[in-house]
């Protein structure tokens, strides 16, 4: 009999450090959270960076409203300001192609730090398969405008 188990060492990919996705590093243009604590300023700046590129690349301008009609946010940054931002953070690795991309792939990650999506607007699905949060991890009031996709996610603690 032939054992088909679905957890094989050779059928998952390996975990690469979440600083490594662009993805990720677009989540924290102003850097990840420390260690140990939580820096509520950093987290504002990451969440303003990231939903200013949601602006950016959203098809009616300078403003992205929910389902009510309310807004969501206001631009601030411009994509030029981000692109630069991202570069810097990420020692001038290119940002990902943001306006062809149908997907933002936060997979097979291992994400060390906390992680903020407070008020995060994801204007793709987002994908976390087979990742693994090593430290304390919210969504709270994050916009999904498409459905999230969580298969085999780790929460540790």
């Amino acid at each position: 009999m032939t054992n088909h188990s679905s957890n094989t060492a050779a059928e998952k990919p390996a975990l690469k450090p979440a600083n490594e996705n662009p993805w990720y590093c677009l989540a924290t243009l102003y850097g990840e959270q420390p260690q140990n604590g939580f820096d509520a300023e950093l987290a504002s700046k990451n969440r303003d960076g990231w939903n200013n590129w949601v602006v950016a690349i959203a098809p009616d301008g300078n403003r992205l409203k929910d389902k009510n009609d309310h807004i969501l946010i206001n631009q601030q940054l411009q994509m030029n300001q981000i692109i630069k931002k991202f570069e810097s953070r990420t020692n001038g690795r290119m940002m990902p192609d943001t306006l062809r991309t149908e997907i933002i792939s936060l997979s097979n990650l291992n994400f060390d730090n906390a992680v903020n999506f407070e008020r995060f607007v994801f204007p793709l699905p987002v994908t976390f398969n087979n990742s693994i949060f090593q430290a304390d991890t919210t969504f709270l009031f994050a916009h999904l405008l498409k459905d999230p996709i969580f298969r085999i996610v780790y929460l540790k603690s």
